[in-house]
């Protein structure tokens, strides 16, 4: 089998915003503040293999692929000091930088990029072809979920086709509160529907008021949200958000089937919803 060259490949676009995304416009070493992007949206930090892209570089893994390399497992933003300081891999061997990177990301997965930042970088998500779906025989394999006959399954692929497609032409924070709405959905009183805490999601994204209803409005222009009266209480009731359920006679939506199947096979949602690619839910 020919070895591969190692060579040099620039991150592909999704990376570059998901690595974004989860820095929290901050430099990955423990206790910097030094930002990624300045107020202008200028790039003012580094990015950084964990694993070197070319021999001569530290931490380099001949077994690696250049693609690998490249991937964003590999990837993190550091200011131009810690990328020096990390350079010592008796330090800092491949272990310690992928737990550093990992503390990192989980304390700002859910920190949204300011607009100014977002569209200094690319509007990445318009740039990206969203994959239409034939069948979603898989999603309801995984879901267990039979006895759907020809003219419901037709209809429900045109139906999911279609909110993918107003999925992809949201705004990248409306993305992330949508997401973030459908990994924290709430049982009403009775258990049999589920709403959405919008003030709950508004802390958990470190939202201004303004901001948080500015993405409900988007959401619900767009309908993939809808209003109604729940009863969150005994005879209590107040309105309450919704994911649109499908055209037919049930309650749940694409987006909750879609992040139980992401549980089910241990497959991280929001990834999965920024990436746009849906062929893995057909046969």
């Amino acid at each position: 089998m020919k070895t591969e060259k190692p060579k040099r490949l620039e991150p592909v676009k999704n990376t570059l915003r998901l690595l974004c995304a989860y820095s929290g416009n901050l430099c990955a070493f423990p206790g910097c503040n030094h930002l990624i992007f300045n107020a202008d949206g200028d790039l003012i930090a580094e990015l950084c293999h964990i694993e070197a892209a070319l021999p001569e570089g530290e931490r380099f893994n001949p077994d690696m692929t250049n693609e690998d390399r490249r991937d964003f497992n590999n990837l993190m933003f550091m200011c131009h000091e810690h990328h020096v300081t990390t350079d010592n891999v008796d330090k800092y061997p491949v272990r310690k930088l992928k737990e550093m990177k990992a503390e990192h990301e989980a304390i700002f997965s859910l920190e949204r990029m300011s607009d100014r930042i977002a569209e200094k970088l690319y509007d990445y998500t318009s740039q990206l072809t969203v994959s239409t779906v034939l069948n979603l025989n898989n999603l309801y394999q995984v879901l267990g979920i039979k006895n759907r006959d020809k003219e419901e399954r037709e209809m429900e692929v045109k139906d999911f086709n279609k909110q993918i497609k107003i999925f992809k032409n949201l705004s990248n924070e409306a993305k992330i509160t949508l997401i973030t709405s459908v990994q924290r959905l709430k049982n009403d009183f009775y258990e049999r529907q589920k709403y959405v805490d919008m003030m709950e999601i508004g802390r958990v994204l470190n939202l201004y008021r303004n901001e948080l209803f500015q993405y409900f409005d988007e959401l619900e222009s767009s309908g993939l949200m809808v209003v109604n009266e729940i009863e969150i209480r005994d005879n209590r009731y107040e309105n309450r958000h919704q994911l649109k359920s499908k055209n037919r006679d049930v309650d749940n939506s694409f987006f909750e089937e879609i992040y139980e199947y992401c549980e089910l096979l241990d497959i991280d949602f929001r990834e999965f919803m920024l990436d746009l690619d849906f062929f893995s839910l057909d046969d």
